[in-house]
């Protein structure tokens, strides 16, 4: 048996996203240099101080509300960022 999450957003929620877009000079360069984690809700404080704010390779990061999105100038597939260790600060 398989156990999967489904997170859910609606059009509204989407929208607001896009327009809190933490990062709209990148969005409009290079889009595909970005991505968005969506959570099931808010961190608690100490996930959300454990988030790193720069990743190894240039990464940057920032929470806004239910989301986690990463900006990542070499592309995702050059990234040294340990997502396993952001996951943990999730769980």
């Amino acid at each position: 048996q398989v156990k999967t999450a489904v997170i859910l957003r609606t059009p509204a929620e989407l929208q607001d996203l896009v327009a809190c877009n933490p990062f709209p000079a990148e969005a409009a360069e290079a889009p595909s240099k970005l991505a968005v984690t969506f959570l099931r809700e808010i961190p608690a404080e100490a996930a959300i101080e454990a988030i790193p704010h720069e990743g190894p390779t240039g990464e940057r990061l920032r929470l806004v509300g239910k989301h986690l999105i990463t900006y990542f100038p070499l592309g995702m597939g050059q990234s040294k960022l340990n997502f396993a260790a952001i996951e943990r600060a999730f769980a």
